[in-house]
């Protein structure tokens, strides 16, 4: 009955043990975005960009462990956007304000909820850049381009599907939070983004 018990025990764990596996380990991947933006700056008023579709690219690396139940990762990663507005600000002249790259770095907690499907949330830290440059026209308002790197925070949730050969997938939201920040004591922005992300990698 013993030798029957253990048979089962371990044979369950044999079984189990590849599910785990397939998510477990350094990873490395590339990574594409739609995203919605919304940006501010100001000049003493401030302009109000509204929401701005961008589209973003990177990639990432990362490395995962099975602690119980849960998968648990930490990751860093680099991401360019293409987005740039531009609007009047008081009036015959144009503010414009650019996302440069975003440089992050989190860690993620996830389950298996399916022998090759795991679910997960993030959270971490992000520094992104944000270029900045203002026309003054024929009202009298100086001139002035400006880049800076500002501190925020990430949150996010995915899912992500175990392929072949130690590649993978995975479909993910992530909201980005700049805050209010200030490029000198005139010159104020804040920015916040959403993404939603696919992207595909390998684990090695």
């Amino acid at each position: 009955m013993k030798l029957s018990l253990f048979a089962a025990a371990a044979s369950t764990l044999l079984v189990a043990s590849p599910a785990y596996a397939q998510f477990s380990g350094p990873r490395i991947e590339g990574r594409l975005a739609y995203e919605s933006v919304e940006a501010t700056i100001g000049t003493g008023d401030p302009l109000e960009t509204g929401d701005q579709d961008a589209i973003s690219y990177g990639g990432e690396v990362g490395y995962d462990l099975q602690l119980g139940p849960a998968i648990v990762g930490a990751y860093v990663g680099l991401e360019g956007s293409n987005l740039r507005t531009c609007d009047e600000v008081f009036g015959d002249d144009e503010g414009c304000v650019g996302q440069g790259r975003n440089l992050y770095v989190g860690a993620r907690v996830g389950f298996s909820v399916a022998p090759r499907v795991m679910v997960y949330g993030k959270a971490g830290y992000s520094n992104g850049s944000v270029d900045v440059d203002y026309d003054g026209g024929t009202g009298g308002f100086p001139d002035f381009e400006t880049s800076e790197s500002f501190d925020g925070y990430h949150l996010g949730v995915g899912a992500e599907l175990a392929l072949v050969a130690g590649l993978y997938g995975r479909l993910e939201y992530v909201h980005t939070d700049n805050g209010e920040f200030r490029f000198d004591p005139e010159t104020f922005g804040e920015l916040t983004r959403g993404q939603v992300m696919v992207g595909a990698g390998w684990r090695f």
